[in-house]
């Protein structure tokens, strides 16, 4: 996949690809140590409303990594959740005990508004 390639997906970005685009960073994020002499793997999502999958490599890995990087120094609460969920796979109940909110429908915004904030700045990155 090329960067044009992330350029058009992204443009009609919903819910369900922020999210897949997400989870994708999230396993990235997990396994991108340095590793000499292996070669990190690609990760794939699926289209929405089609059966295409895309492959992303690092290149584009690397600028949702920008974009979480930019949405930490914006609000480290949606940054916060949005790792949790994507990174390490936590429930909403989870994530809320993990941050110390009293509910999960805190933690449901959390997520929601961080992912409306991670959509306008992928796009702008790209």
């Amino acid at each position: 996949m090329s960067i044009n390639v992330l350029r058009d997906y992204c443009s009609f970005l919903t819910d369900a690809d922020a999210d897949a685009l997400l989870s994708c960073w999230g396993m990235w994020a997990l396994t991108a140590q340095d590793r000499l002499g292996y070669t990190k793997p690609k990760y794939g999502l699926n289209v929405s409303n089609s059966t295409k999958y895309v492959w992303l490599n690092d290149e584009e890995l690397e600028i949702i990594d920008k974009a979480m990087a930019i949405l930490r120094g914006r609000n480290s609460y949606f940054f916060k959740a949005l790792r949790c969920r994507f990174m390490y796979g936590l429930s909403l109940r989870g994530i809320a005990k993990h941050m110390r909110l009293e509910s999960t429908n805190k933690v449901y915004g959390l997520l929601n508004n961080g992912r409306s904030e991670f959509k306008t700045i992928i796009k702008d990155l790209i």
